[in-house]
């Protein structure tokens, strides 16, 4: 029933943080490894990532740079032009896969 109760918890968290959430806790009842949530949860340059917030809500990108301050500078690509998009946050993008 817990586990129940955490996944409710972490559902209703920001999108950017429920990965994150969700990898603790599956590592927590050990359905997955140590070397897996560490691949999934981190943010590094050329990761792709998903826009949550703004302009390009929505639109696939990649990251280009993260600076000290853990702001994002993005690539927005529809297959034919990129747009870069630069001071975004880790709470306006999803990590995805």
């Amino acid at each position: 029933m817990q586990l129940l109760r955490d996944i409710v918890k972490i559902e209703n968290m920001l999108p950017s943080r429920r990965r994150w959430a969700l990898a603790q806790l599956f590592l927590r009842y050990g359905f997955i490894s140590v070397a897996e949530v560490k691949d999934q949860t981190e943010m590094r340059v050329g990761r792709e990532i998903r826009v949550a917030e703004g302009l390009f809500s929505g639109f696939r990108a990649l990251i280009e740079r993260i600076d000290s301050k853990g702001r994002l500078s993005v690539l927005v690509s529809d297959g034919k032009h990129g747009v870069k998009v630069s001071g975004l946050t880790e709470a306006q993008i999803e990590l995805i896969d």
